[in-house]
């Protein structure tokens, strides 16, 4: 199974925690994981995956990797042509299930999950604020 983790770019200790227990829970139950790159839960997801080395599949539009060094040799990087709600909308067709560490209020976020659910895609959603 394919779990797309997306996340607040806007994120402290508390989103990090939560990213790294997915991103443990995903690897222990022999999923693979999919992430955009953009700073705060897709950056944590990407240094945890990093860390463990294991693979992910990482997505950035305009054709670039923002933070290129992260994870450089357990990730396959997707190049969109598109901009980033076309990334979202790319990587949520992609997935088997979404799990979005959403702050309430990030709107890439949630364009990932809608996207998603609207697919027909399992979505789990964490609403969690504060550092």
């Amino acid at each position: 199974m394919k779990v797309l983790i997306t996340g607040s770019r806007d994120a402290g200790s508390v989103m990090r925690i939560k990213a790294e227990q997915i991103v443990s829970f995903a690897l222990e139950s022999g999923h693979s994981i999919i992430v955009g790159d953009a700073p705060g839960v897709d950056r944590f997801v990407r240094i945890a995956c990093a860390a463990a080395k294991v693979p992910v599949t990482v997505y950035g539009a305009y054709r670039t990797i923002r933070e290129p060094n992260i994870g450089a040799n357990t990730e396959t990087r997707m190049l969109c042509e598109g901009s980033y709600p076309e990334r979202d909308r790319i990587m949520a067709a992609a997935c088997d299930m979404c799990v979005a560490i959403w702050n309430g209020r990030s709107r890439g976020t949630e364009i990932t999950f809608k996207a998603a659910r609207k697919l027909g895609k399992r979505v789990i959603v964490r609403i969690l604020k504060g550092d």
